[in-house]
């Protein structure tokens, strides 16, 4: 869980959204609200608690081929997404 209890609590909040389009405004509203330093926080423990959630549903024997690649395929993405502006840079330079 979170370490602030501000970001606990926008959480425990924005898993309550049904709505893809609602929960992406309430996302960005709330990002945008953080000081800089808080946001750098936000991110990091963001990613830890995603981390951590998908590597205890991996480590569930109740957890189907489907769902291990949905996962492979999220983790691919990402790192796709994290070379694309180091290639760009690279080139203005």
């Amino acid at each position: 869980m979170f370490s602030n209890k501000k970001f606990q609590s926008f959480v425990d909040e924005y898993a309550k959204i049904a709505d893809d389009a609602v929960a992406k405004n309430a996302l960005k509203d709330f990002m945008f609200s953080l000081s800089p330093d808080d946001f750098c926080t936000f991110m990091i423990e963001s990613g830890r608690y995603y981390n951590e959630a998908v590597i205890q549903r991996l480590a569930d024997p109740t957890c189907t081929l489907d769902e291990k690649q949905m996962y492979r395929e999220q983790v691919n993405t990402l790192f796709t997404q994290l070379k694309a502006p180091i290639a760009v840079l690279s080139k203005a330079a």
